[in-house]
């Protein structure tokens, strides 16, 4: 009997030449190490650390489903979470890695519900840093004209800052399986931090290249910040060092470092 194209698809959902691929989750504060976490875990050629995922978006959109007539004037719940699976794993067929971090807000509660019906076990690894240490490589790297309207932007009800922040906040009061990375440790400790990880996600060990780090990239794409109006937001330089923000810190207004200080009540 011929295997159909489709079966070969689902094949390639699970496998890649290193094995059945295991998938992890990423959910990190901007601006706290994400793209140099990235790069140098992928120095395993095993490791896929994604940029932001669509996929938390994908299967998302899929669930709300649900919410249109034609679903609940029929409402085969098996088969809509059936195409969920699919549509997650179906994303990384062709990704021929072993592991796999999928860098989204996945600690948000729909999420963690959604990746239920996924996966049996979920572990997540978090990047963190100091929240006034957040908005001030935002504001150096930008330099906007208006502060405050950028702060509000950032920090609001669907701000890059606020939302993480409650993704990674609902994550740990939820007590899933995480491991904890700081910016401040990651620059100044790498090997441990990813070992660390490594350990936390059943990996083997394996030494980095601290000296030359590569620019962020995967399946030979890499971000075009030029598109959605960045300035360089991803860029790595070739050695570690911590960004220094300490003039930055000083300039802010005073409302912003009390913003600051209200949100790392959050942890």
């Amino acid at each position: 009997m011929e295997i159909s194209n489709g079966y070969n698809i689902y094949m390639r959902q699970l496998k890649s030449r290193f094995g059945v691929k295991k998938h992890f989750f990423l959910c990190g504060i901007p601006r706290a190490g994400n793209t140099l976490f990235a790069s140098l875990m992928m120095q395993n050629k095993k490791i896929a650390v994604t940029a932001n995922s669509i996929t938390p978006d994908i299967i998302h959109e899929i669930y709300l489903l649900k919410n249109r007539e034609v679903f609940q004037n029929f409402p085969d719940e098996e088969s809509i979470d059936r195409a969920m699976v699919n549509a997650y794993h179906g994303y990384y067929s062709d990704w021929d890695y072993e592991f796999i971090l999928d860098r989204g807000p996945w600690g948000h509660p729909l999420n963690k519900t959604l990746l239920s019906y996924i996966f049996k076990e979920l572990k997540f690894v978090v990047l963190i840093r100091p929240v006034i240490e957040v908005i001030a490589s935002f504001i150096k790297l930008e330099k906007p004209k208006n502060i405050h309207e950028r702060i509000e932007v950032l920090m609001g009800r669907y701000g890059i800052i606020s939302g993480n922040l409650y993704s990674i906040k609902s994550l740990i009061d939820s007590n899933q399986k995480h491991v904890i990375v700081k910016y401040s440790d990651l620059v100044k400790q790498p090997n441990i931090e990813i070992n660390k990880v490594c350990n936390f996600l059943n990996i083997p060990n394996f030494d980095i290249d601290v000296k030359n780090i590569k620019p962020f990239q995967i399946n030979n794409i890499q971000y075009h910040d030029e598109k959605v109006g960045s300035i360089n937001t991803h860029s790595l330089k070739s050695t570690i060092e911590k960004e220094d923000l300490t003039s930055t810190i000083k300039d802010l207004p005073q409302d912003v470092k009390d913003l600051a200080k209200a949100a790392e009540l959050f942890f």
